[in-house]
């Protein structure tokens, strides 16, 4: 399994995004390019990324297009803004952790990523509350005060996905992520996946997976409801 950071690279500029690619790769990164937005925007889809670096001015879906499509459906994921124009306002309106002005070394870029990376690890938690359950992301564990057992590897991912963001994860986005698709069978199993899920919590009226048409998956625990 790849543990290396993965960086998304939106960089329109063939030849300073093959040269940024290689640089990076070199300091143990994998790297990922796309030399459009929209490129860009299908490979976050499918794959999985720990950070974005994007430039502003892109053909099909621009870096604010992009980070804003990007931001619906992942607040946390540390995002720059690597552009020759920038605005620092606008750039940071929507939705950037920081932008980088070009020209600029390499070795400013590294380190920024260097510190976003390091940050996000720091927020990362091992272990979340849902209602009156512990779910350990290391162990895969889902406990209460009377069981506790090991997750099915691709149940523990989805869960994992809907416990980290606590908002609406497109169906999309997990099938692209777990299945490495979106054909008919992996839908089918993506429902199977969840149903299971849903009875693993069955004894917590308080907690639910809800299922919004065309928009995706939520995990919610909701107060006020005994168990």
């Amino acid at each position: 399994m790849d543990m290396k950071p993965r960086i998304l690279l939106a960089e329109d500029d063939a030849l300073y995004g093959k040269i940024l690619k290689k640089q990076l790769e070199r300091s143990d990164y994998t790297v990922i390019l796309a030399d459009d937005g929209e490129m860009a925007w299908q490979l976050f889809m499918q794959t999985r990324v720990d950070i974005c670096l994007v430039d502003v001015l892109m053909p099909r879906l621009d870096g604010y297009g992009l980070v804003a499509k990007i931001r619906m459906i992942d607040e946390d994921i540390p995002i720059l803004y690597l552009s020759g124009m920038m605005n620092k306002v606008s750039g940071l309106n929507t939705g950037a952790d920081d932008y980088i002005v070009k020209p600029v070394s390499f070795e400013e870029i590294n380190l920024r990523i260097k510190v976003f990376l390091k940050r996000q690890r720091s927020c990362n938690k091992i272990e979340y509350d849902i209602g009156s359950y512990r779910f350990n992301i290391e162990k895969i564990t889902l406990c209460n005060a009377t069981d506790s057992v090991e997750l099915p590897t691709k149940e523990a991912r989805i869960l994992v996905m809907l416990v980290k963001h606590m908002q609406v994860v497109s169906r999309e986005k997990i099938l692209n992520e777990i299945w490495g698709k979106e054909d008919t069978s992996a839908q089918s199993s993506l429902r199977v996946y969840i149903h299971r899920l849903r009875r693993r919590f069955k004894n917590d009226r308080r907690i639910v997976i809800e299922y919004t048409r065309n928009k995706g998956y939520r995990l919610q625990v909701f107060t006020g409801i005994g168990n």
